[in-house]
């Protein structure tokens, strides 16, 4: 009698990666800034799978002690971000394998001195949320 083989089939999935990042003009990255000195948030969400992620949310509350100025976004078609009050929201309605969705948000330090740490976070349908965050410390 032959032997049996069994088969294992991997079903496609998603999975995303989520970097927060403080950077300058020249996108080297910050731990500090003066006050009033002006510097981005970068947040790259990227799908590693091999399926394409559904209904994803990004969103990142900026902390008390910075200004919003300016926000760019990836040339996708399929997203709409909006800041509400302190609040960034992006909605996808997909991502897919191998892609990469980022978001620069231009901030400008206010006169609150110390650590200031900003978190994002991101879902999507199926997946278990995820999250990064960066600290900057605001310096006289």
């Amino acid at each position: 009698m032959p032997p049996i083989i069994k088969e294992s089939v991997v079903a496609p999935a998603a999975t995303l990666t989520v970097t927060k990042e403080a950077i300058d003009v020249l996108e080297n990255i910050l731990t500090t800034v003066r006050t009033e000195e002006v510097f981005m948030y970068r947040i790259e969400v990227s799908n590693t799978g091999d399926a394409d992620a559904t209904a994803v949310e990004v969103q990142d509350v900026i902390p008390e002690g910075l200004d919003v100025s300016y926000l760019e976004f990836s040339e996708l078609s399929w997203y709409d971000c909006s800041i509400t009050g302190r609040t960034l929201n992006c909605a996808l309605s997909r991502l897919g394998a191998g892609r990469t969705f980022t978001v620069i948000i231009d901030v400008a330090s206010e006169s609150r001195l110390g650590p200031i740490e900003n978190i994002v976070t991101v879902s999507s349908s199926g997946l278990p949320d995820i999250s990064d965050s960066v600290v900057v410390t605001v310096v006289p």
